[in-house]
């Protein structure tokens, strides 16, 4: 630990020589000199948020999806999903919502089935 005297020892020597660095002005550092940031504009905010909750559909959705385009019922799902059919059904009328593991389970079929959903209608 430095005291006093060392500091005031320490004040005679050129730092910057001694560890080879260039020393920048402690006014520099000042808050007041540093640009502030710019903050977006209110309706970019709005339009942000209105673009992620389109793209974002819930469990409920997504299952509802898969159940159209594959036809399958709760039992089908459920056994796919390694989960009950009681627990889909509930995902399903928006009872309850599905945990985080079985959520990512339910993205990754929404999203094969939504590819091949789209690759049927190119093929038209």
């Amino acid at each position: 630990m430095l005291t006093q005297a060392s500091i005031s020892e320490l004040g005679d020597l050129d730092l910057a020589a001694l560890f080879g660095v260039e020393l920048a002005d402690a006014s520099l550092w000042s808050s007041e000199l540093q640009p502030k940031k710019e903050e977006p504009k209110p309706e970019a905010k709005k339009k942000a948020r209105v673009k992620s909750s389109q793209s974002k559909k819930s469990a409920q959705e997504q299952l509802l999806y898969i159940q159209k385009y594959t036809k399958r019922d709760a039992r089908e799902l459920a056994k796919q999903l390694s989960s009950t059919a009681a627990s889909v059904s509930k995902w399903l009328s928006g009872r309850h919502s599905p945990s985080a593991p079985v959520a990512v389970r339910i993205k990754k079929l929404y999203n094969e089935v939504r590819e091949i959903v789209q690759q049927v209608r190119l093929q038209k």
